[in-house]
């Protein structure tokens, strides 16, 4: 499972879409680097 994860970060991080993962609240369980290049304040 931890390699399938790997596997599945290292696709999102290297894809030019940006990508985020949201809990119920809001709050950011994950984003892409794609995503966090364009909001590097916040990231």
């Amino acid at each position: 499972m931890n390699e399938v994860n790997n596997h599945l970060i290292t696709i999102l991080n290297n894809t030019p879409a940006m990508v985020v993962h949201l809990d119920t609240k809001f709050n950011f369980l994950f984003v892409n680097k794609a995503y966090a290049d364009s909001y590097p304040l916040i990231f």
